[in-house]
């Protein structure tokens, strides 16, 4: 596709296909023919091989204006103008073999002080009547559409360029700006100077038909000489004046560059670099104001720097604190679960006693297990989990989880654990212990929040990616406001708050950062008094 040039967009000149712009300038050419043959011998040899010739060169540059510019490598283009020439001579020679076949022989015309009538000359054919040429007319012709072909897609081109850089360059969009006022100036001087001259081809009466084709034969030789003129005289001025007004216009916009590499080193990282500050003019308030801005920039990202800092230091030793403090409670409650046990054995012979000890031991059980969950947090957090992700064969791990879940969750609620799996599982990608200490938290969520009579079923289901581990329930289920915010450290619903089920809040945060960390990840669906479903999802050794 040809590039479209701003200033033709609306009359289309330089846009046109090559097959549209031959048809629209033989249709222009085979009407300028049937005026010719319509004036009839109004006009003698020399003005009407005159009309003749100006008309094939205007269709000639109708369609070298309005036939697109070509893209791509230069071959490309070289062979597209090659093509366009070849059209060109096609069509000039076609329109005056057609007007030697269809126009009357009633041509006037002077031999040796005579007068005769007669036809065109042949294509191949000399004659002395066209002065000191002493050539066909279409000699004269070709030589003028060669002259227009080289002279209209070279000014294209040029044209073209100068947009490219227009685009590019602030200085060349000046440049540019500068010389299209040289181009008009000169214009309206050619306009001018022709306005003083009397162009006329024809000197007698003539039907209204004879009166538009001379009218228009004029008016094509204006054209043309203002367009010679007009060519002349640019390119005479063109390379002093670009030079002028590119220097002209680097003084103008050498303040703007300056400006574009301080910003440029803002965007660096440079927050101290300022744009010097000349003149009074708009430039001038455009650098104040950027440095301005570059300055309360600098002060915020300053200002925020300290606050990270603060904030970091804050949270570290955030870190440091749960990490102390739970590492501290676990020497308490180990020494309690070793005098419980102890005290255990002394009550057997005691029912009440026994009782009085077993709900110790739980809510201990229960402190030992948060404990343990805020310690691996605060850990995470300092070090970063330690996982030795490794191919795994899981059908091990689930048997262990299940049997351990299967008799705490019927000894605690009297809730049923099912253990469903294929034989034949794909090894995955994992951390074993890991593994197991996610199954074990999103089992005892699951007992947590199961009725009595309830059911808990641990599945898989292999996919292309992965292997899918599955925790379904028949518990009370997940209000859909919670579910975004379950993945959350410390975040416990309300109906969870309301049945002081126990929990902190990190088991399913725990879950979610253990999976992650395995190249894994974890999902729920649920339905508020029907149940959920919690899916762990971690890498094939060998997907499909």
């Amino acid at each position: 596709m040809g590039r479209r040039l701003p200033f033709t967009s609306i009359i289309g000149l330089w846009r046109w296909p090559v097959w549209l712009a031959l048809a629209f300038a033989t249709l222009l050419g085979l009407g300028w023919l049937a005026l010719l043959h319509a004036s009839g011998t109004e006009f003698d040899f020399p003005e009407f091989t005159g009309s003749l010739s100006f008309g094939i060169v205007a269709t000639v540059l109708t369609f070298l204006f309005l036939t697109r510019l070509p893209q791509g490598r230069w071959g490309h283009q070289l062979r597209y103008e090659l093509l366009v020439a070849l059209i060109m001579l096609v069509l000039s020679v076609s329109l005056y073999q057609l007007a030697y076949w269809v126009m009357p022989p009633l041509l006037y015309y002077n031999i040796m002080g005579g007068s005769t009538y007669g036809r065109l000359p042949r294509l191949d054919q000399q004659s002395s009547d066209l002065g000191d040429l002493n050539s066909n007319p279409m000699s004269i012709v070709l030589l003028l559409n060669g002259f227009s072909l080289v002279a209209v897609r070279l000014a294209a081109r040029c044209y073209r360029l100068m947009l490219a850089y227009r685009k590019r360059r602030l200085v060349w969009y000046i440049t540019s700006s500068q010389l299209m006022l040289v181009v008009m100036a000169v214009l309206l001087l050619v306009i001018l100077f022709l306005s003083l001259t009397n162009i006329r081809l024809g000197n007698a009466t003539l039907s209204p038909v004879g009166q538009v084709v001379l009218l228009l034969t004029e008016g094509i030789l204006i054209l043309g000489t203002i367009g010679i003129l007009t060519g002349v005289a640019i390119l005479v001025v063109i390379v002093p004046v670009t030079i002028l007004a590119y220097f002209t216009a680097r003084g103008i916009t050498r303040r703007v560059y300056t400006l574009i590499n301080v910003t440029n080193a803002i965007q660096a990282g440079d927050y101290t670099a300022r744009a010097l500050v000349t003149g009074e003019d708009e430039v001038a308030q455009l650098q104040a104001n950027f440095n301005a801005m570059a300055a309360t920039l600098e002060t915020t990202l300053r200002d925020l720097a300290a606050e990270r800092d603060a904030v970091s230091q804050l949270l570290q030793s955030r870190r440091e604190m749960f990490a102390g403090v739970s590492h501290e409670l676990r020497t308490p409650v180990a020494t309690v679960r070793a005098y419980l046990a102890s005290l255990q054995r002394q009550a057997m012979q005691n029912p009440d006693l026994k009782t009085d000890i077993d709900i110790i031991e739980r809510a201990t059980l229960h402190l030992q297990r948060m404990i343990d969950d805020v310690f691996l947090l605060a850990r995470t957090d300092m070090e970063g989990l330690n996982v030795t992700v490794a191919p795994l064969e899981i059908s091990g791990v689930l048997e262990r989880t299940y049997h351990t879940a299967k008799q705490q969750a019927w000894q605690s609620k009297k809730v049923e654990v099912a253990l469903e799996y294929q034989v034949q599982i794909p090894l995955i990608y994992a951390d074993e212990t890991r593994l197991e200490q996610i199954l074990n938290n999103l089992l005892k969520n699951a007992v947590r929040h199961t009725s009595p009579g309830g059911v808990i079923v641990v599945g898989t289901q292999v996919e292309a990616q992965t292997v899918a581990i599955q925790v379904k329930d028949t518990g009370e289920g997940i209000a859909p406001e919670d579910l975004p915010h379950i993945w959350e450290r410390f975040y416990r619903s309300a109906s969870a708050r309301a049945s002081d089920q126990g929990g902190a809040g990190l088991g399913l945060a725990l879950v979610k950062e253990l999976a992650e960390a395995m190249a894994g990840n974890v999902s729920v669906t649920s339905t508020l008094g029907i149940g959920s479903c919690f899916t762990v999802r971690l890498p094939r050794v060998n997907p499909q």
